[in-house]
This record gives structure tokens, C-alpha cells and sequence, in this order.
């Protein structure tokens, strides 16, 4: 059989509510990047650890940016802490 889950209180998650938990924990970090002149985020040694990277790319109008790449372990460490993600935005509401 199918369980059916009943949510009360749903909340939207933002990328937003992650990264800042992923910069709070330190597997996020944001620096000025003289090459590009302006501020990116970028993966610490512990975000590497458990699949993050950066990339610098071009938009469309040609201006470079840090793109930030999760990987399939990144992924899964993210959701398995879902709930501490969610708790931590509740909380610094």
C-alpha cells in the first residue's frame, strides 16, 4: 500500500534557504573575485568533500560568473539534511 503523507504547514524551500545553511555550516563560502570584479560563492574544502564545485562561465551578454555544480553525493547530502535545513530557516525567521 501507499502512504499518504499529510503536510500542514508547507513551506516553499528557495535555493536561498539552502545555500545560506550550506554558508552557515561551511560547505559554502562568498569572496570577492578580483578576476570577474565582483562577489561569488564558492565551495569550501568540506562542500568539495562532499560533491560541490565551481565553475566560471559566461551569461548570454557575455559577463563572467561562478556557477555553482552540486553532484549526485552534493544532492543527496542536501536532501538527507532536509529537515535540519528547514529547522535552522524556521528558527532564523
Amino acid at each position: 500500500r501507499q502512504r499518504q503523507m499529510c503536510i500542514r504547514d508547507s513551506t516553499k524551500i528557495s535555493y536561498k534557504i539552502i545555500t545560506d545553511w550550506l554558508k552557515e555550516n561551511d560547505y559554502l563560502k562568498r569572496e570577492y573575485n578580483t578576476e570577474i570584479k565582483t562577489p561569488a560563492t564558492y565551495p569550501t574544502e568540506k562542500g568539495k568533500n562532499i560533491g560541490i564545485t565551481a565553475y566560471k562561465e559566461k551569461n548570454n551578454r557575455g559577463l563572467e560568473y561562478i556557477r555553482i555544480i552540486y553532484g549526485e553525493a552534493a544532492q543527496k547530502f542536501i536532501v538527507k539534511n532536509m529537515d535540519q535545513i528547514i529547522n535552522a530557516n524556521i528558527l532564523n525567521r
